[in-house]
């Protein structure tokens, strides 16, 4: 029975994977083409897909946390592939891929089921919010002196780093509303406050792919770089929520369309949205990939049991280094 959940598993993030490489560059060959083909372009673009990289490693840090936070450490090496395999699912509909991955990989590495869904369901909660509050940069452009009227949004976001339990309490809010009840766990404060800051984090140094974007469409300064960033976040919190379309396409790109709009003629901040999902699929699949090939698990050269030392060695590390 393992054997073939783990078959269909692997089946259906190999099918999550090209799907998402499919759909990121189908039909849109020729614009990206001419998007590489500008004067100076490459350098821009690698720095693009290097800082989206980055982002995701300080997304996986900050997943890391809220699980950590929940009473299960896991090491580097699980996190990674945990992560990476949630990653590759996301581009199949629905939250279920996400969540039948990662609880499966989890209890592999030792968490129960239970942490697994209450992480699952506090980290939505925590990449929603800190995207509306870094969303909260490109505001004025979009809003003018009416973005006076979201400050409720900062407000929230200090509050939860203030007190980290309204996160908790809004997971199992979301978890009776998905009908993915959030067990009563105990939340540790501290690592679920750096959680979001790392998140915060995370979404300013992602966003700033989109930036370089720009820059190689003909678009730079500070004030485009502001309006690229909190709209990306925006606009992956909006793709985030749309559970029902793989990876939010589609709707991720329009909220992402309206904010460069602001800073660039339309044409440009399609071309811009389009190459942004292209970067990002890219990066997030091939890396899925890679990082689930190199820490996938190797065949024990023996039937005998590992020695004391081995067994304390291959424990989880009871920290977060």
């Amino acid at each position: 029975m393992r054997r073939i959940v783990r078959f269909l598993l692997v089946a259906a993030l190999l099918c999550g994977a090209t799907w998402g490489l499919w759909s990121a560059l189908h039909g849109h060959g020729r614009q990206l083409e001419s998007l590489i083909e500008r004067p100076g372009a490459l350098p821009w673009l690698a720095a693009a897909v290097a800082v989206d990289a980055a982002g995701l490693v300080l997304g996986a840090l900050a997943w890391r946390y809220v699980l950590a936070g929940l009473g299960s450490p896991l090491g580097a090496r699980a996190t990674a592939r945990v992560f990476s395999a949630a990653l590759a699912g996301k581009y199949l509909p629905g939250p279920l891929w996400n969540v039948a991955t990662s609880v499966h990989l989890g209890r592999r590495a030792g968490v129960p089921v239970s942490r697994m869904i209450g992480t699952y369901l506090l980290n939505s909660v925590v990449l929603v919010v800190t995207a509306a509050v870094v969303g909260m940069m490109t505001a004025p452009s979009l809003l003018g002196v009416r973005a006076l009227w979201l400050a409720p949004v900062l407000l929230l976001g200090a509050a939860l780093v203030w007190r980290p339990g309204l996160a908790a309490t809004s997971a199992r809010l979301l978890g009776r509303v998905v009908r993915r009840p959030m067990p009563a766990l105990r939340v540790d404060a501290s690592r679920l406050r750096t959680a979001m800051l790392l998140e915060c984090v995370s979404w300013l140094v992602w966003g700033m792919h989109l930036w370089f974007i720009t820059v190689v469409l003909g678009v730079g300064g500070a004030s485009a770089a502001f309006v690229c960033v909190g709209g990306f976040a925006l606009a992956a919190a909006a793709g985030a929520l749309a559970v029902v379309v793989p990876d939010g396409a589609g709707v991720r790109e329009l909220v992402l369309m309206a904010a460069l709009s602001t800073v660039m003629p339309p044409p440009l901040a399609a071309a811009a949205a389009l190459a942004s999902r292209a970067c990002c699929t890219v990066t997030e699949v091939l890396g899925a990939v890679l990082v689930l090939l190199v820490t996938r698990d190797r065949p024990r050269a023996s039937t005998a049991g590992p020695s004391p030392s081995t067994e304390r060695a291959q424990r989880p590390s009871a920290d977060l280094r």
